[in-house]
């Protein structure tokens, strides 16, 4: 499974022509579409574009940010802690 970031290989020629039209079109997308993109996509389905996105030093922070919560497999809030220990959900 040692592949390009850790992911399976695409399974036909299919997955990887879509893989590149999707890449071709984030690439020139403004940062509205690629952050609907990110909050549209799922971790198995987008992975490897998801990837690219967050390899990119162009990709815009709201992206980035909104990629944290589509990778976060547990479904869980997000938590913060204060220096008591406490958590609290935001």
């Amino acid at each position: 499974m040692n592949t390009e970031f850790g992911l399976e290989p695409f399974e036909d020629t299919r997955d990887e022509r879509a893989h590149q039209i999707i890449i071709a079109h984030l690439a020139q997308a403004s940062p509205a579409e690629q952050f609907s993109f990110v909050q549209r996509s799922n971790y198995d389905g987008n992975a490897r574009a998801l990837r690219w996105l967050a390899d990119r030093s162009e990709t815009d922070r709201a992206a980035i940010l909104a990629m944290y919560g589509v990778m976060d497999k547990t479904g869980a809030f997000f938590e913060t802690w204060d220096s008591n220990g406490q958590n609290g959900c935001f």
